[in-house]
């Protein structure tokens, strides 16, 4: 008898720390989950952990990575004229360059492309011109074939275009064949949702209830600044915050999502106004990045805030290298990675065997870690 009123006890108190980490409310179809550093797994230190390849062209400024099961792509700015560099996932092997910048109006030639704007699912890399309004799908699929890249091996599938109303659109991707997710700077929403065939705006999913302060559409926006990536595979968004340490999952199908509450180091400072607005340099930053991947996702954490030295804005970190936190399709937390500073721009590739990332300051190697 009292070895199960001990049973009983012990199932009653490991359930009430379930419940207190995670709650649900059916009727609004919004769940959260609170995370601290002690949920990960593991801590893999890739300051130590990672192997380099020597590449034989120069990286110059790499401002993203995407990757399939083939191939990483890099987004750079190069003095040799190509904004596009390929590399091989199997060996790190630079494979070549495509893309230029221009006015257009040439296959491979884009006026502005942001870093936000690049994206790879499968064989197609989605890249968003900014000022010519237009996304570009190019397929990949010859250089994975032939471990070539060439004008013969890299193919323009489709321009969309997008209307001058999402002229400041952040982040645009396009979901299936016929909507284009993305920010524009005065939504009301934290996304529209922009349909290609009739020509729709909607605003889609509600902003954090931060700030309780009445500001304006742009504020609001800069306020729950963000960047997000989409899952095709489990048609989910992710959607990680800057200025507070949250993910959130939405589920395209049935429009709930999960919110993942993260532990940081430091709580938000006051929330202060500056002028019509909000004084967004006095904020902590913590969540930078998303990749997605067939078993879950990452997303990079870096927690700082600018302070004043002089007259220069100096980063006042709490941590002293950068990591990536990988979690499930659930929200449940797997492994957490330690990044070598500078670096910071990185790729997973989608069957999570490897995490690929450059170091700024290194120019001619490209550094990897096998995960499996």
């Amino acid at each position: 008898m009292h070895k199960y009123l001990l049973m009983l006890s012990l199932l009653i108190l490991f359930s009430c720390s379930d419940s207190e980490k995670s709650t649900e409310s059916l009727s609004s179809g919004v769940s959260t989950k609170q995370i601290e550093d002690s949920d990960f797994a593991n801590v893999i230190d890739l300051t130590v952990n990672s192997d380099s390849v020597k590449i034989s062209t120069d990286l110059f400024v790499v401002y993203n990575l995407v990757s399939n099961n083939d191939l990483v792509i890099a987004l750079e700015k190069s003095n040799q004229g190509k904004l596009f560099r390929v590399f091989s996932t199997r060996n790190g092997e630079y494979l070549g360059g495509f893309g230029f910048t221009g006015p257009g109006p040439l296959d491979l030639e884009f006026a502005q492309v942001s870093p936000r704007g690049v994206t790879l699912d499968g064989n197609i890399l989605q890249v968003s011109d900014n000022k010519s309004l237009r996304t570009f799908l190019i397929d990949t699929k010859g250089v994975v074939e032939s471990g070539e890249v060439s004008n013969e091996h890299i193919k323009l599938v489709n321009r969309i275009p997008f209307p001058g109303a999402l002229i400041y659109i952040d982040n645009p991707t396009l979901i299936g064949d016929s909507v284009i997710y993305g920010k524009p700077s005065d939504s009301k929403e934290l996304l529209i949702a922009y349909n290609l065939n009739d020509k729709s705006i909607k605003d889609v999913f509600p902003y954090p209830n931060k700030y309780s302060g009445d500001i304006d559409a742009t504020s609001k926006s800069g306020l729950y600044n963000k960047i997000f990536r989409y899952s095709p595979l489990h048609e989910k968004i992710v959607v990680a915050f800057s200025y507070f340490p949250l993910v959130r999952i939405y589920n395209l199908r049935n429009s709930k999502y999960l919110e993942l509450q993260y532990k940081p180091k430091n709580d938000q400072v006051e929330i202060t106004r500056q002028g019509m607005g909000i004084n967004e340099g006095s904020l902590y930053n913590y969540f930078g990045s998303v990749d997605i991947t067939d078993k879950g996702f990452y997303v990079s954490y870096d927690e700082f805030k600018f302070v004043m030295n002089g007259q220069q804005a100096e980063r006042l970190r709490a941590m002293e290298n950068m990591e990536v936190q990988s979690y499930d399709w659930s929200g449940n937390p797997r492994n957490k990675y330690i990044f070598p500073r500078p670096a910071w721009v990185y790729t997973t590739t989608p069957d999570d065997s490897k995490i690929f990332y450059v170091k700024p300051n290194i120019e001619n190697y490209i550094y990897f870690h096998s995960i499996n």
